[in-house]
This record gives structure tokens, sequence and C-alpha cells, in this order.
């Protein structure tokens, strides 16, 4: 059944590894990293709403939060959110061997505020551009 929103918290080190979180039937997905949980989405898969937004979040100073994430885009995903909000000097892993395949949504915002590098990673940006 479809689902209004799906919220998923994250505040342990490690605590989705290796998971794999389907959210197709979501309308909205919410995923907050906070706390202490360091690569707690490592080698994690979302498979993000196939008619609704994601949006993908820190709060505290997890370190390398996003380490290893994969983000697989549905049909007709719309808006895609990555944002890193960490005074933490030890995030500059946060979006390292990330694979986004975002080709089929409709946007993707990159927000980084504080240290993160991308690095080793795949991004596929959306192939849709809106009008000016």
């Amino acid at each position: 059944n479809e689902v209004t929103d799906c919220y998923v918290y994250c505040d342990e080190k490690k605590c989705l590894e290796g998971a794999t979180i389907n959210a197709r039937n979501a309308g909205t997905l919410h995923v907050v990293v906070q706390g202490d949980a360091n690569e707690c989405l490592k080698l994690a898969t979302f498979l993000l709403p196939n008619n609704g937004d994601a949006y993908f979040s820190t709060s505290g100073t997890p370190e390398k939060a996003f380490k290893g994430l994969i983000l697989d885009d549905g049909t007709n995903t719309g808006y895609v959110e990555v944002k890193i909000n960490s005074a933490s000097t030890d995030e500059k892993d946060a979006l390292k061997e990330v694979e986004f395949n975002l080709a089929n949504a409709e946007e993707f915002v990159l927000d980084i505020n504080g240290n993160a590098e991308i690095e080793s990673s795949v991004i596929y940006c959306p192939d849709y551009a809106p009008p000016l």
C-alpha cells in the first residue's frame, strides 16, 4: 500500500550497514543521521519513492555519515536532497564511495555545509532540466 511519509532515523554506529530500504511506495522519504552515528548508512541501499521525494540529512557530529550509500531512483522520483550539516572536522569522508543513481529523478540537490568531500564516488544527475 502507498504510505504518505517514511521516516528513518539513525543514531547508532553502522546501524543500517548493508541494509536495503524499499521506499518505492512512500510519498516522501526522510532519512536523518544524527548524534554519533558513524558510518550509519555504510553500504546501505535506498530504493527511492516512485512518485515522491527523498530527503537525506545529518544532525550533530556523525562521521562518514553517508559513506558507501547507494541511492536508486524510482519511476517519477521527484526532488532528491542530500544535506550535510556538520561542524566535525572528520566529516570529509561523508560522501566517500557513494553511488547516486538519479538520472530519472526530477531534481537533485547536494548541500554540503562543512568539510565533506566527494571521493571515489559516482553520481548520475537527473537527465531532465526544467525550463528557465
